[in-house]
């Protein structure tokens, strides 16, 4: 009975399992900036720039790709000669 009156408490924050030491932003008022924030555009911009490595990564596999394709009809075309 007394264990369970103690578990009981401690779920109340009466302190028997420490204090929870996380913090948590309940409200934000308007205009606030936080440590490391980015703005919006920044973010923007980099989104952009990711958009366009992703683009030019594909590129790039679809010239591997045609080359090789290329490369295998240039040897059957040396065999039928």
């Amino acid at each position: 009975m007394v264990l369970i009156r103690g578990i009981n408490l401690a779920r109340k924050g009466f302190g028997l399992l420490g204090k929870d030491k996380t913090k948590v932003i309940k409200s934000v008022k308007p205009g606030t900036k936080f440590k490391g924030q980015k703005t919006v555009d920044e973010v923007q911009a980099e989104a952009a720039k990711s958009k366009l490595k992703m683009a030019k990564d594909k590129l790039k596999q679809t010239f591997q790709k045609s080359d090789e394709v290329l490369a295998k009809l240039k040897k059957t075309m040396e065999k039928n000669k």
